[in-house]
Parts: structure tokens; sequence; C-alpha cells
């Protein structure tokens, strides 16, 4: 019986809820706002630019945009734009 207590304390510890977190932030509540009149780039274009960025020996780093599909509420992500980026330099 001694042996019990201690399972049967140990027992209804373990089981207790814990409160769920509250986190505090004053950032506002952000919403995807979709631009139809943003126009992807093509294939061609992003690859364009990319070698442009590797020849200048810099990294292509590609901006993405989201579109909605059709009038359904399903999007995906486009390329709108390419930036060239210093690469980063080795310590070694």
């Amino acid at each position: 019986m001694k042996k019990m207590i201690p399972l049967v304390s140990f027992a209804m510890c373990a089981c207790t809820s814990i409160p769920p977190v509250q986190y505090q932030s004053a950032a506002p509540i952000q919403t995807l706002i979709i631009d139809p009149s943003v126009q992807a780039m093509s294939r061609s274009e992003v690859i364009l630019a990319s070698q442009e960025c590797t020849s200048n020996n810099m990294r292509a780093v590609l901006v993405f945009a989201k579109r909605r599909i059709g009038s359904s509420s399903l999007s995906t992500d486009i390329i709108v734009d390419v930036a060239c980026h210093p690469k980063p330099v080795s310590m070694f």
C-alpha cells in the first residue's frame, strides 16, 4: 500500500492540464494581399537574369509573389524579379 501512494500522486500530477502559453505581441495581424496585375517572369527571363548575376560574380536571389488560381481560394508562387546579391565571403 505504501508503494501505491507515490504512484497515485504521480499519476494525478501528470494528468493535470497545463494552461496554454499566452503570447503578447504589438505586431498587427497580417493579411495576404494578392495583386492580379503582377506579371510573372518567363522561364527564359529568369535564366538570363540568373546568368547575368553569375557572370558578374554575384548570386541570384529570386523574388516570389502569390497569384490566385482562377476564382478559387488556391494560390501559387510566381517569380516576379531576380535580384543580384554579393556572394558571402568565406573566412577559410
